[in-house]
């Protein structure tokens, strides 16, 4: 399934790919926060082997929670491309999200937490929190099986990440004294999340829209991963809103912008 919201889809940093937007520390895990509601994303990036710009435009409904986002994406050597995903909320605490690809669907604890998720090849993918409501592992079983990744946490950010606790793919997060306004949770634009791997993939857009737990206080500085260190850099609104993110990742040479616009 091609996660149009998700980072990865639309072209976040080197991965080619959109999803910590961080609130306010030690915030609780209220589905799309509350800040400015984002309307539009659009993100160019180029690096050794090219370049890419992608967009994405979110539509809510009067809860605030998102039912549809339309996206496109265009990049050196490969035919553009655009799609829509639709977000269905079910009465059993249940969200389907449904794209040209396929579909899953996500079901929520009674702390309105994604716990599980099953895609349309049986792929299933649980999410466990701490005792203070962070994301602590997530691991998938049937058609596909990744991780389980999990989670560090210290000062209300997540500090390191692993994909399997029998790997070295250790990955250190640090961040600014800056806080994120706005109800998309912004570590899922960075790759504070998508560092631990494939698994990101498959709860991204949970993530994404904040029913993942808490989100990180700060807007992340810099990652340092096992092969190369990526840094980020902010410009705000007179609002304090991010209006963007620049990351420069020493993989390729790449440089990705992406600018924020709201409601």
């Amino acid at each position: 399934m091609k996660n149009n919201l998700n980072f990865r889809t639309i072209g976040l940093a080197a991965l080619c790919a959109l999803a910590v937007s961080c609130g306010s520390k030690g915030g609780d895990p209220t589905p799309g926060g509350g800040g400015p509601l984002v309307s539009q994303i659009d993100i160019q990036s180029s690096n050794d082997y090219g370049s890419y710009t992608s967009n994405a435009i979110f539509s809510y409904d009067n809860q605030r929670r998102v039912v549809e986002v339309e996206s496109s994406h265009s990049a050196s050597g490969e035919d553009p491309w655009s799609g829509t995903t639709t977000y269905t909320y079910g009465t059993d605490n249940s969200i389907t999200i449904t794209d040209p690809d396929g579909q899953l669907v996500g079901i929520l604890d009674a702390m309105g937490r994604v716990s599980l998720i099953t895609y349309f090849d049986d792929t299933n993918v649980t999410v466990t929190y701490d005792a203070n409501g962070y994301m602590q592992k997530v691991s998938t079983s049937g058609a596909v099986v990744l991780g389980p990744a999990s989670f560090t946490w210290s000062g209300g950010n997540i500090t390191q990440t692993q994909d399997a606790p029998t790997n070295n793919f250790i990955n250190t997060i640090t961040y600014t004294d800056k806080t994120y306004k706005g109800n998309l949770y912004l570590e899922y634009f960075t790759y504070v999340i998508s560092s631990v791997g494939e698994i990101e993939m498959n709860f991204g857009d949970f993530g994404l829209l904040g029913y993942c737990g808490k989100p990180c206080a700060n807007l992340p500085l810099k990652v340092t991963m096992l092969d190369r260190e990526i840094d980020y850099s902010y410009t705000f609104n007179s609002d304090g809103t991010v209006k963007t993110i620049t990351e420069n990742d020493s993989d390729a040479n790449s440089t990705t912008v992406t600018t924020f616009s709201y409601k």
